[in-house]
């Protein structure tokens, strides 16, 4: 049986025949003399010696032939902190300890746990939070920034892939699953999605995700890193100025930039499916003459209740767009020339109803219509120059009526 009460004084002389390595180790001579012995826990760091005494006593209760404790700090003769991994080994009567240096390995993880800290404290600095996916067992966890972010608690959630999927806006989910599933497999290198994410009182919130997959030594995806970030108001932001540029500003209909895409777009459509499309060219009549009578400032009113009327009359199908001073152009898709004809004519009318207030008396407008059907071979050019030709024509007509042109 090995007496406890003297293991402290006589181990180290144990090691210093048996383990030469842990004497160097300490900045000891392989060799001392019987006056120079220490006890051993002098060599523990003070911060540790109470745990390694706990430790080595409760080894030596169990009396197994072989031990591991903890890693501990050792100080050598130079004040110098090593840390080391201890091993242990008791024969009859004896009891000897294995040391080896593992402080290059803490220095590794000091060093990356500080750039770690320094990556978190660069992901609350950029409002990202981040994610990790188990894609063996489909367990998710996330960032305390993560939580924050949904106004959630860590006892809301479920830790799995099919939560996570409950919180995606279900117009968003088929895009999202795509976008990972094409990662997965390789066809992409990273994995990038933006979508809407449900927070805690019900409201929405835009987040765009990215990831990497992790492999393993066989090359296969275990698992998927990364982080969402809130861009709530970043694409409010980006939607304000993107709306700003196709708007009229004193309208609030699309302008002209936005009308050249548009009907761009609407040609190929019809080109390609063979569907009808129809475009109403508008013009006030003598809206001169208002600005000279009563103002810029009634022309302004008589511009504006022209707009709110057009949006009034169209279908939800249709698109208005303010194009030049007094000209205002209508895309209708799906819309034959008679049909376009009868819209027209319901505008018109509409329009001549019209009494605008300028507080020094009031005014009554009409407008000229000028409308054509996209047929095949159409271009932008012809389309425009039709409608054109057709306003033309309700101008010389007399004004306040619709003209058609056909190709």
């Amino acid at each position: 049986m090995i007496d406890k009460n003297s293991i402290f004084s006589d181990i180290y002389l144990k090691l210093s025949l048996h383990d030469r390595k842990s004497i160097l180790l300490m900045g000891e001579t392989p060799f001392f003399e019987p006056e120079n012995k220490k006890k051993l826990t002098s060599f523990i760091h003070p911060d540790d010696r109470k745990a390694f005494s706990d430790e080595l006593e409760a080894a030596l209760d169990k009396a197994e032939p072989f031990f591991r404790l903890s890693d501990f700090k050792l100080r050598d003769r130079k004040g110098d902190t090593k840390h080391v991994s201890i091993r242990g080994r008791l024969g009859d009567g004896y009891c000897e300890l294995f040391f080896n240096d593992v402080s290059a390995y803490y220095r590794k993880m000091e060093s990356h746990n500080d750039l770690i800290n320094r990556y978190e404290q660069l992901l609350l600095t950029l409002k990202e939070a981040v994610w990790e996916w188990d894609l063996t067992d489909d367990s998710v966890v996330y960032s305390d920034r993560w939580y924050e972010m949904l106004a959630l608690s860590a006892n809301e959630i479920e830790d799995t892939f099919e939560f996570w999927k409950k919180l995606v806006h279900p117009d968003d989910l088929e895009k999202t699953i795509k976008a990972l599933n094409d990662h997965i497999s390789g066809k992409t290198d990273i994995y990038e999605c933006t979508y809407r994410m449900k927070r805690s009182d019900g409201t929405w919130i835009w987040v765009r995700d990215r990831g990497k997959k992790q492999l393993d030594n066989h090359g296969s995806a275990r698992r998927m890193i990364g982080s969402h970030r809130d861009i709530t108001g970043e694409k409010s932001v980006r939607e304000n100025l993107e709306k700003m540029i196709i708007t009229d500003e004193l309208t609030s209909l699309f302008n002209r930039r936005h009308y050249d895409a548009r009907i761009r777009d609407e040609i190929l459509r019809a080109e390609r499916y063979g569907s009808k499309l129809s475009i109403l060219m508008i013009d006030i009549d003598l809206f001169k003459q208002i600005n000279d009578t009563y103002g810029h400032r009634a022309g302004d009113i008589a511009l504006k209740e022209l707009a709110k009327t057009i949006k009034g009359k169209i279908r939800n199908t249709d698109s208005a767009y303010r194009t030049g001073g007094e000209e205002f152009v209508v895309i209708a898709p799906l819309t034959d020339e008679n049909s376009a004809m009868k819209a027209a004519e319901r505008l018109r009318k509409a329009v001549s109803e019209i009494r605008v207030d300028t507080g020094f008396g009031s005014f009554s407008f009409t407008i000229s219509l000028g409308i054509t059907t996209h047929t095949k071979g159409d271009t932008y050019s012809s389309l425009n120059e039709r409608a054109d030709v057709a306003l033309y024509l309700s101008k010389e007509s007399g004004r306040n009526c619709a003209t058609q042109k056909l190709p």
